[in-house]
C-alpha cells in the first residue's frame, strides 16, 4: 500500500511498524480502521507489529512481517536491519523466481522445439516418402519409355531385316543403344548331348564374356542360370543382384568385372518350342520393373516372330530354286532323249511334246 514517511510508524525504507497496535488506532479514522493490516492484527491480539518491504531495486516482491502479543517489541534498528535483510532477500526472490520463469519457458520450449521436430520429421519423412514415390514412378516411366522405344525400333529392324543373322545384330545393338544395357546377346538351345546354349549373336560391352559362359539349358549347375532356366521354363528369368543371387555364382567373376550388375533372361518360343534366349544386361542392380519386363517379352516374341518368317522365306526360296532346278534337269533329260515324251491332260489336250515328238508327229 502506500507509505509515508513523515508518519512515525513508517520508515524511509517504506516500513511499518508499531509497539502498541491498540493505541494506533485510537488515532484513525472509522474507515481506516475497517481497511488497515494493523486493525486486522489488533484484532488477533498483536501489539508489536512490523510489516518490512522485501525489494528488487524498486519493485515490490514481498513483505516480511513480525507480530507479538507483546507491546515494545519493536525498534527503529530491528526495523532497518530487517530492511537490509529484506532488500537481500528480494533480490534473492527476484532471482529465484527469474530462474524458474526461465527453467519454465526452457521447459517449455524443450517440448514446443520437441513438439516442433517430431512435426519437421514427420513432414520430412513424408516429403522423402513423396520424393521417393515420384522418383520411383519417373524411373518406371522411364523404364517404360525406353523399352516402348526399344520395341518400335526393333519393329522397324524386323521390316528392314533379311537375313536371320542381320535381324539379331540389329535387335541387339538397338537394345545396348536405346535403352544403354551394357550388354544383350542371343544364344540358341542346342539339342546336343550336353543341351549347351550357343551364342549367335551380341551387342555392346561383351570383353569375351561369352566365350567364359559354358551354358546348358539341361537341369545341371551351369544349366540353372538365367539363360539355361528361361529355355528349360519358358519363362522370363529376372537376376535383380548378380553379386547375390546364388543362381548366378558359376558365372559372377567374370560378370562383375565387366560391370554387370542384373539380368534378365527372355526365352524365345516359337509354338511349343523355345529355340533359345534373348539376355539382357545392365550396369545397376534391380534394372528391369514389372512394366519393362512385360515390354521386354512382348520384343523377344517379335523377335521369334520375325526370326520364324525369315526362316519360311528362306525355305521357301530354297524350295523354289530346288524346284526350278529339277524342272531344269527335267528339260535336260526329256529334250535330251530321242525318245517321244508327251504329255497330255485327261481331256486328251496336249500340254507338251519334246523334240522328239515334234520330229515324228509334226
Amino acid at each position: 500500500g502506500r507509505t509515508d514517511p513523515s508518519q512515525p510508524f513508517f520508515t524511509h525504507g517504506g516500513s511499518f511498524w508499531s509497539n502498541g497496535t491498540s493505541g494506533l488506532l485510537a488515532t484513525t479514522t472509522e474507515d481506516e480502521r475497517q481497511s488497515g493490516t494493523r486493525n486486522t492484527c489488533n484484532a488477533e491480539g498483536y501489539e508489536s507489529v512490523a510489516l518490512i518491504p522485501l525489494k528488487s531495486g524498486a519493485e515490490l516482491v514481498g513483505l516480511l512481517q513480525f507480530n507479538d502479543m507483546r507491546t515494545g517489541m519493536c525498534s527503529l534498528d530491528m526495523i532497518e536491519y530487517f530492511e537490509e535483510l529484506g532488500a537481500s532477500v528480494g533480490i534473492a526472490l527476484t532471482r529465484q523466481r527469474a530462474e524458474e520463469a526461465l527453467r519454465t519457458a526452457r521447459d517449455e520450449l524443450e517440448i514446443r522445439v520437441k513438439r516442433r521436430t517430431a512435426e519437421l520429421e514427420a513432414a520430412n519423412d513424408r516429403l522423402l516418402d513423396e520424393v521417393v514415390a515420384r522418383k520411383r514412378t519417373a524411373t518406371a516411366l522411364e523404364r517404360t519409355s525406353r523399352a516402348l522405344k526399344v520395341l518400335s525400333e526393333c519393329n522397324r529392324a524386323l521390316i528392314r531385316a533379311r537375313e536371320e543373322q542381320e535381324l539379331l545384330r540389329s535387335v541387339c545393338e538397338v537394345i545396348v543403344a536405346s535403352c544403354n544395357y551394357r550388354l544383350a546377346w542371343v544364344g540358341y538351345a542346342e539339342q546336343d548331348r550336353q543341351k549347351s546354349v550357343q551364342p549367335v549373336c551380341q551387342a555392346g560391352f561383351e570383353d569375351g564374356y561369352l566365350e567364359t559362359l559354358n551354358v546348358s539349358w539341361d537341369d545341371v549347375e551351369r544349366g540353372r542360370g538365367p539363360t539355361g532356366t528361361a529355355i528349360r521354363t519358358g519363362q522370363p528369368i529376372i537376376v535383380k543382384d548378380i553379386m547375390t543371387d546364388p543362381r548366378f555364382a558359376p558365372w559372377r567373376t567374370e560378370a562383375t568385372k565387366r560391370g554387370y550388375a542384373s539380368s534378365i533372361a527372355l526365352p524365345l518360343r516359337a509354338h511349343d518350342i523355345v529355340m533359345g534366349a534373348l539376355n539382357i544386361y545392365a550396369t545397376e542392380p534391380d534394372a528391369f520393373d514389372e512394366a519393362e519386363v512385360k515390354l521386354l517379352m512382348e520384343l523377344a516374341d517379335d523377335l521369334v516372330f520375325g526370326i520364324m518368317t525369315l526362316r519360311t522365306e528362306l525355305q521357301r526360296r530354297q524350295t523354289e530354286r530346288a524346284l526350278g532346278e529339277s524342272e531344269d534337269r527335267y528339260r535336260e533329260l526329256v529334250e535330251g532323249t530321242d525318245n517321244v515324251v508327251a504329255q497330255i491332260d485327261a481331256q486328251g489336250k496336249i500340254m507338251f511334246v519334246n523334240s522328239a515328238a515334234e520330229q515324228v508327229f509334226g
